[in-house]
């Protein structure tokens, strides 16, 4: 049986970064109209849905004749989970964050058509740290009763990148988590990772635009 693909764009009229929340000026426009325009340039969706609390985003959508969901401002991550997959049984269901501007179309393109023969129920964004982790004063992925080794050849570990979370509606409701014991993973560039969390970040990033239009090209 074939899932439709429901992408589904959480996004809020103002939050920690900015006043203006997701309706900051980037690249021209806003991030959500940016990321709006990335899900619609992948070409993949059945469905392309904006989730927001706020009445500016709403506006926004129904002017670019988006479908929206208008949720309750108190409803936690898990709620707006639990709520998108009994609204959507028999999908896959797609997230796209606003926040991470640098997740090109060709990136959300792959990321399903790799997920697709995956055959796993869970999809995440990741990128590969080689570092020294400590975890309650106790190392992570090394041994501290070996000789010192070059970052490069200590084991990797995977940091979630929430810019692109997918998983089965079914799934979900069955499991109430989005995480698996076995999940699809895939990997992405330190530029496609930024995430926007402060006003400093957006000033930064802007700059970082021209780069980004070089990988597209």
């Amino acid at each position: 049986m074939r899932l439709n693909k429901i992408c589904i764009i959480p996004a809020l009229g103002k939050n920690v970064y900015s006043p203006k929340g997701d309706l900051e000026s980037w690249g021209g426009s806003t991030l959500l109209e940016w990321k709006i325009s990335q899900a619609k340039e992948a070409n993949v969706f059945d469905k392309i849905i904006i989730s927001s609390p706020s009445s500016k985003v709403i506006s926004l959508a129904k002017k670019k004749k988006i479908h929206f969901i208008k949720r309750n401002d108190k409803d936690n991550l898990d709620k707006l989970y639990r709520d998108t997959a009994k609204k959507f049984k028999n999908s896959t269901i797609v997230f796209l964050s606003v926040t991470f501007p640098f997740i090109s179309p060709l990136i959300i393109k792959n990321f399903l058509s790799e997920y697709a023969k995956s055959d796993q129920k869970s999809g995440f964004t990741y990128i590969k740290k080689n570092e020294y982790y400590y975890y309650k004063n106790k190392p992570l992925n090394f041994n501290i009763d070996q000789y010192i080794k070059s970052r490069r050849d200590i084991p990797f570990v995977k940091k979630i990148v929430p810019g692109i979370i997918a998983f089965n509606s079914n799934n979900f409701i069955k499991n109430k988590n989005i995480f698996q014991s076995k999940n699809f993973f895939h990997k992405i560039k330190w530029l496609d990772s930024l995430e926007v969390n402060t006003p400093i970040d957006l000033n930064i990033f802007n700059l970082l635009i021209l780069e980004y239009f070089k990988k597209k090209n």
